[in-house]
């Protein structure tokens, strides 16, 4: 089985399209319920997906509000994505849990990637070679997708 850990912010959205809309929305306030998820970035991640069949792990903290994840399944549809399954949440602790999760989904071989903006939590818990670590002014980008479909090809 193939897994992506997802983080979002940073990730499927990031600061020069929110800038973007920002703009377009006449500098109105947008909240988190609308923060706008960057296409580019939506497609690099079902590029990795429909390349390996990897499944989706959420680990973001999008994972612990309602109104967050029915805007998050909904964009991901848009795409034919879908979230496999979530991490437990330790307190913030984003390495604690994947790792928590991958022993507690032991039966099979994983090979997975972590795909987030900050690592700061994750670092201690995993070699680099697993973490594909985004810039939050461009999200998910082609490189970022190059190198998340070698990782989990075991390349």
């Amino acid at each position: 089985m193939k897994i992506i850990f997802l983080d979002c912010d940073g990730v499927l959205n990031n600061i020069n399209y929110t800038k973007k809309c920002y703009k377009k929305n006449g500098h109105k306030p947008m909240s988190m319920y609308c923060t706008p998820f960057d296409p580019y970035n939506l497609k690099n991640l079902a590029k990795i997906v429909r390349k390996t069949g990897a499944n989706i792990v959420l680990t973001s903290t999008w994972r612990l509000d309602k109104e967050h994840m029915a805007v998050l399944r909904a964009r991901l549809a848009e795409y034919g994505l879908k979230i496999y399954d979530q991490t437990s949440n330790f307190g913030m602790n984003r390495g604690a849990e994947i790792s928590e999760w991958l022993k507690e989904h032991s039966k099979g071989k994983k090979s997975f990637v972590i795909i987030d903006d900050d690592t700061f939590d994750i670092l201690p818990f995993f070699d680099r070679k697993y973490i594909i670590q985004t810039n939050t002014k461009y999200g998910l980008t082609f490189g970022d997708r190059i190198k998340a479909i070698k990782v989990l090809k075991g390349e």
